[in-house]
């Protein structure tokens, strides 16, 4: 049975979509490995490289210096001369029995320090290797923004809780030893103030009002959905002085 177009019920438009663009600074977003080994990445005085590790082991396997670099790790000796007799002087772009590169550009990073990296978290990456933010990251980050604002200007917009209140929980909280642990630390400020911000309403449909506990069912951010950002991708540009700088392009979601 085939209905008329005019019996069908349309479903109303109640999405409402914007691109946003991140400005900010973009902190760390950690991946599924939090802190890699020093002998999971190699840094010059410039650039970190992160190796294909099957890719890296094919290449050393082939020129015979796989034990040695092996027994480099074993022994936490410098690898870069082994790399070096391995590979060359430009080891940074050699490619292994396949013709992959050993050091992929999307895992070369410029080092923004002159002290040695001891302590590498990497960042959280795509299924083709690319840098991006999750849309729960910037919905987190909006959130912590919106909460700022509303106890900033608490007279304002008359927040069940000031600043003052806050602390003196936290404190209360401290005292009691309440926050031993990580998992009541990470959320702390639920009970703290966010829950009284966003999640602390009643529902009401037409002139009926459901019971519902406050919760998750209940927080106004569920109505908006932050989707993943594009890839983060870097530019080379040329200055007016002739030399060649490398920015990171603006990214929307």
């Amino acid at each position: 049975m085939v209905a008329s177009q005019q019996l069908q019920i349309k479903k109303p438009q109640v999405y409402d979509s914007r691109i946003i663009r991140l400005t900010s600074p973009i902190l760390h977003i950690g991946s599924e490995v939090s802190k890699l080994s020093p002998f999971e990445y190699v840094q010059t005085s410039s650039k970190v490289y992160l190796p294909d590790k099957e890719a890296l082991a094919r290449g050393l396997q082939s020129r015979g210096k796989l034990q040695d670099y092996i027994n480099a790790i074993d022994n936490k000796r410098e690898i870069i001369g082994i790399l070096q007799q391995a590979f060359g002087e430009n080891w940074q772009t050699a490619t292994d029995t396949n013709e992959n590169r050993i050091f992929p550009e999307i895992g070369i990073s410029n080092k923004w320090t002159e002290d040695q990296i001891t302590d590498l978290r990497p960042m959280i990456r795509n299924g083709f290797g690319q840098l991006y933010i999750p849309g729960t990251s910037i919905k987190g980050a909006m959130r912590t923004a919106i909460a700022y604002y509303l106890i900033k200007h608490a007279n304002k917009y008359k927040t069940p809780k000031t600043v003052s209140h806050i602390e003196q929980q936290l404190r209360q909280k401290l005292a009691s030893g309440e926050l031993g642990n990580k998992f009541h630390q990470k959320f702390a400020d639920d009970a703290l103030f966010m829950n009284s911000l966003f999640s602390d309403f009643t529902l009401k449909y037409q002139d009926y009002s459901p019971q519902t506990k406050t919760g998750p069912n209940t927080d106004f951010m569920r109505a908006i959905h932050v989707s993943d950002t594009e890839p983060l991708l870097k530019k080379t540009l040329t200055l007016a002085n002739g030399n060649k700088t490398t920015v990171n392009l603006p990214i929307v979601t």
